[in-house]
């Protein structure tokens, strides 16, 4: 072996032990909440799953809304309905919290909207239950409160 050789060993050796010793070291863990996700609460998300999936679900759902429940809660607060805005000439959100009258869920499934012929959510289905609108009511009506969940 050369003595170039050699010094490029030894180097290579003390680059080999540093990194090992580096390494002993233990990283502590992130602090802080572990991240999370919003997601519709199971009292309004078994209704979408027992009655609205059949039709807004997957990649390309009516009116881009997909209420399977990894994507309803972000489907539905705060976002602009189309049909709605066009049928009431105003910009009007799927999911106003707070204001259940001025949600297009609400009115969707309590009035019907003229892009759907006049009638009621679930279209071609028999209409949701009193006790059901009523529970949907409630939850936008009280700010449409979402559920944390683990990522």
């Amino acid at each position: 072996m050369s003595p170039t050789d050699f010094r490029r060993l030894a180097v290579l050796a003390g680059t080999v032990a540093l990194a090992a010793w580096g390494c002993t070291e233990k990283i502590a863990p992130p602090t802080g909440p572990a991240p999370t996700r919003f997601v519709t609460p199971d009292s309004i998300q078994s209704v979408f799953t027992n009655t609205c999936i059949v039709c807004h679900d997957g990649p390309t759902p009516p009116a881009g809304l997909n209420l399977s429940a990894d994507s309803s809660y972000a489907h539905l607060i705060g976002v602009v309905s189309f049909n709605c805005s066009a049928d009431l000439g105003t910009p009007i959100n799927r999911v106003q919290p707070g204001v259940a009258d001025s949600s297009c869920l609400y009115i969707a499934i309590t009035v019907g909207l003229q892009s759907l012929g006049g009638e009621t959510m679930p279209l071609g289905g028999p209409p949701l239950s009193q006790p059901t609108i009523d529970r949907i009511r409630n939850w936008i009506t009280n700010g449409a409160p979402a559920t944390e969940v683990p990522l």
